[in-house]
């Protein structure tokens, strides 16, 4: 399965078998951890949402 109409190009998920074809929205979180004492925080640095298109191959 791949997805179509992405602008950065097509890409081709790994697992088989672990999607259908056809409309799905995503998102893509970028985090950064961040000591703080003794733990790790995680700080958001961009989300983004988009619909695409999965089609078989």
């Amino acid at each position: 399965m791949r997805r179509r109409g992405a602008p950065l190009g097509e890409h081709r998920v790994r697992a088989p078998g672990t999607l259908k074809a056809g409309k799905a929205h995503v998102e893509a979180t970028l985090m950064e951890m961040r000591p703080s004492g003794i733990v790790l925080l995680p700080i958001v640095h961009a989300v983004e949402h988009r619909n695409i298109t999965l089609v078989e191959d």
